[in-house]
């Protein structure tokens, strides 16, 4: 009798091993799952680096910036403003923008057409040159040619952002990573969710209680990420400019640190819910009077 006894004391005392092991796993699989999906939903998709353009109002400031510099250009060279009128639109360099971006992101060769432009600018400036009998140093197609042009590089460059290529095939790496890296995630949670299970038949509100420990803990690691980043707000601090770049960089990363916080809270809602249906296993095995042994280590 005693030998049995035994035997199930040590039997209980193995499978509690195994089963602060599977939870200790668990919640290290569970973390690296949402650190990586949030990642994926809160920076690397292509709605969220979009999304950023719209609430930093990245768009109307490049487009006064570009214009401004047009106008300056314009002045110096001895021309009026009016030569822009029907040139540029906010609606196109919008969607410009965007295109480009999505196609930085998808490895797609992005052409700009900008010729019809080019093509109203220059008919601009011949019919302001004929009306105020504007006199040109050489040839005029040649002085309007070379004037385009450079208004043309300011348009062009104010679409494009320093470094996106890079970024972008950064981001394209971390999605292929991605593609492999979630799966087996998923499937090793999956076990180890099914192996507590196994591990607490007789005492089911144990297997609860691991989930609780797992869900937890992976909730804390992940909402220490943008704790972090608010407390130090070290991404409003960078010395980045034009001023409308520095804008969407903190729209970019609100927005994303927005969805860890989200994803944190639940996973840690849903520990406190594993806690909840734990005690409630446990009072219905009471009033059952199934005998619960209580080792008081293991509490």
């Amino acid at each position: 009798m005693s030998k049995e006894k035994h035997y199930s004391k040590n039997d209980s005392k193995l499978k509690q091993f195994f089963s602060i092991l599977s939870s200790f796993l668990l919640s290290t699989s569970l973390t690296v799952l949402i650190l990586f999906s949030c990642i994926k939903l809160g920076f690397t998709n292509t709605s969220q680096i979009t999304k950023a353009f719209s609430t930093s109002n990245f768009y109307n400031s490049v487009y006064n910036t570009m214009m401004s510099d047009c106008e300056n250009e314009a002045i110096i060279s001895g021309l009026s403003e009016e030569i822009f009128d029907g040139v540029f639109s906010l609606n196109e360099l919008t969607s410009y923008c965007n295109s480009y971006v999505i196609s930085m992101l998808n490895d797609q060769n992005y052409p700009l057409d900008t010729s019809h432009m080019e093509k109203k600018l220059s008919e601009n400036i011949k019919n302001y040159a004929t009306e105020h009998n504007l006199a040109v140093d050489g040839d005029i197609d040649e002085v309007i040619a070379s004037f385009t042009s450079t208004v043309m590089a300011y348009y062009t460059s104010a679409l494009q952002f320093p470094y996106f290529d890079q970024i972008a095939s950064m981001f394209r790496l971390f999605d292929r990573l991605l593609m492999y890296l979630l799966p087996c995630m998923i499937i090793f949670s999956g076990i180890l969710i099914i192996l507590l299970l196994r591990l607490n038949t007789f005492k089911k509100n144990r297997a609860y209680r691991y989930f609780a420990y797992s869900f937890l803990s992976s909730a804390l690691s992940i909402l220490v990420i943008p704790f972090f980043c608010y407390v130090t707000a070290f991404y409003k601090k960078l010395h980045i400019s034009p001023e409308y770049l520095y804008k969407y960089i903190v729209a970019y990363m609100e927005n994303g640190l927005k969805i860890f916080m989200i994803t944190g809270i639940a996973f840690f809602m849903a520990g406190i819910l594993f806690i909840f249906i734990s005690s409630l296993i446990k009072k219905k095995l009471k009033e059952e009077h199934v005998p619960v042994h209580h080792h008081h280590h293991d509490e």
